[in-house]
């Protein structure tokens, strides 16, 4: 776990104080592919529903207390590992190491963890047709 003052220092580079990202940080979350106007139309809307700097933090706070890998290898349940290729905020190894240490990712890899091509952080917003094809295939193949 980071130190309270680095996670401040790091919300503080990322977002402004209310709770907007900075361009650094849109760098990070998007897809180079992403075209400009879906980041700005997806910024638009979120702006409406803003978080402080501390709910940022408090969200930080969560994300790192929130610790399961542990008890990955122990689910049994068909499950989907879906992320961008481009991820820069959590790179797609990561999502890989997810899948293996998941018991049914290993037995049919290819259709248990899938990376969305062209799509970063925010594959919903950035490839939303090539998402939910992908949820929609896990399903009926359930």
């Amino acid at each position: 776990m980071l130190p309270d003052q680095e996670i401040a220092a790091l919300l503080e580079e990322f977002f402004h104080p209310s709770g907007q990202p900075t361009p650094d940080f849109t760098a990070l979350e998007w897809s180079p592919a992403t075209p400009r106007e879906v980041i700005q139309r997806h910024e638009k809307r979120t702006a409406a529903y803003g978080a402080s700097l501390e709910v940022l933090r408090r969200q930080w706070a969560a994300i790192e207390g929130f610790a399961v890998c542990g008890r990955l290898p122990g689910l049994n349940n068909p499950t989907l590992v879906m992320a961008g290729e481009d991820d820069r905020l959590i790179p797609p190894a990561n999502d890989q190491m997810l899948a293996r240490l998941i018991p049914q990712a290993r037995l049919i890899p290819q259709a248990r963890l899938v990376l969305i091509p062209h799509a970063a952080h925010q594959i919903l917003v950035e490839q939303p047709e090539a998402a939910n094809q992908t949820v929609l295939e896990f399903l009926s193949g359930l």
